[in-house]
């Protein structure tokens, strides 16, 4: 359980990052998250994502590149450990957290 939280815990870290890292390219969080969630390791979502013609994308995705697929990366990395896709590892993570506050 530990290190499903400690997992976790850095999932949310990478997450957190990229998301701010839109948000510093004026990219609204609501958009940024309804076209993130789902499609974590989708290997074309910073392609996708750069041709919205919401505000912000276009720069988000060119000048933030490098950056983006290097925290993609890592959440790769740990999809992997998991053995599972990053939705289903949050649901079991949630499923847990709500085992431990019942228990």
């Amino acid at each position: 359980v530990e290190e499903l939280y400690n997992y976790n815990r850095r999932l949310l870290g990478l997450q957190g990052q990229l998301l701010r890292l839109a948000e510093s390219h004026k990219v609204n969080r609501l958009e940024f998250l309804e076209h993130y969630q789902g499609r974590e390791l989708d290997p074309d979502w910073l392609g996708a994502v750069g041709q919205l013609p919401g505000k912000g994308w276009r720069g988000f995705a060119e000048r933030e590149a490098d950056r983006v697929e290097a925290i993609r990366k890592e959440i790769g990395e740990i999809s992997q450990i998991s053995g599972l896709p990053i939705g289903e590892y949050r649901r079991v993570v949630q499923t847990v957290q709500k085992g431990e506050k019942e228990a």
